[in-house]
């Protein structure tokens, strides 16, 4: 039996949604809490995703002043004409509902800040 990558069902574009640990006033998030929710929404979205954990960031703030925190990555794949509305809305909910300076997200390997 062999398989032939052109007859298979794919996905060729990528999102991903890096989420925080903290607020953009310092103050802790429960990451663990926020991995559940937004695992759920994306799945919602898309039909599937995973998550990559234990990772570290940094950025320079608004003020000056630099944050690192703990983040985690929500993957998922989708066609390339999937329109991306729910999935743009949930990075504001994120960035409003959590107090963030901004939200990063990256489609196929781009980084946008919202």
């Amino acid at each position: 039996m062999s398989i032939d990558l052109q007859t298979l069902f794919s996905l060729q574009k990528e999102i991903t949604l890096i989420l925080p640990s903290k607020t953009q006033d310092g103050c802790q998030l429960d990451l663990n809490l926020l991995i559940e929710e937004f695992l759920l929404k994306m799945t919602k979205i898309f039909g599937g995703c995973q998550v990559q954990t234990n990772l570290k960031g940094s950025y320079i703030m608004q003020n000056g002043s630099i944050m690192i925190e703990d983040n985690a990555c929500v993957i998922a794949s989708c066609e390339p004409t999937k329109d991306l509305k729910d999935f743009l809305e949930l990075c504001l909910f994120l960035k409003m509902q959590y107090k963030q300076e901004c939200v990063a997200f990256k489609i196929d390997g781009v980084l946008y800040f919202c």
